[in-house]
């Protein structure tokens, strides 16, 4: 049962509509698909903010770090993926348009500060507008007394990422 709200002449009045079994499933398909589909973009800008950035990196250790959070980051969007299809969800790709622009503001930065430290606060960035979406999608899960386990476990990515990278501050 959910509460809609009419407009009504002058007054507003409450009506209560009442889904049908349906309606419910599919309401709460579209809540699930919305939010695989936001896990997963997130995760994919992550990575592509890695592809971006080591290139630039000249120390072996934060190098090694990229790389491993790549992984990490691999690993979840093929399951990601492959959840997806078993449930007949359309992952859309992240555009192309965003991986050049962040190139090139990535490039321009580059050419002042060349520093893993620089490199590290352009990753925090990163991650910050991350964990603030992904905290949305699970904050509207526990509106619904729901949770998932990928946007649990790209969270716990990201505080762990973020973590390794202040290191290099």
């Amino acid at each position: 049962m959910q509460e809609v709200k009419i407009e009504n002449s002058m007054e507003e009045r409450t009506k209560t509509k009442y889904y049908s079994p349906k309606e419910r499933k599919q309401n709460k398909l579209n809540t699930v698909e919305h939010c695989i589909q936001e896990i997963y973009h997130n995760a994919r800008l992550v990575m592509i903010e890695i592809e971006v950035l080591h290139p630039y990196c000249i120390d072996k250790g934060f190098s090694n770090l990229l790389k491993r959070q790549y992984e990490e980051y691999t690993i979840l969007t093929k399951k990601l993926i492959d959840y997806s299809k078993k449930n007949s969800i359309e992952l859309r790709a992240n555009a192309s348009l965003s991986k050049f622009l962040m190139s090139v503001s990535t490039a321009l930065t580059m050419i002042t500060d060349k520093s893993n430290a620089h490199l590290a606060q352009i990753m925090i960035q990163g991650i910050n507008i991350g964990v603030i979406n992904i905290a949305k999608i699970q904050n509207l899960l526990s509106e619904k007394a729901s949770s998932n386990e990928y946007a649990d476990r790209l969270m716990m990515l990201f505080d762990q990422n973020l973590e390794d990278m202040k290191l290099f501050l």
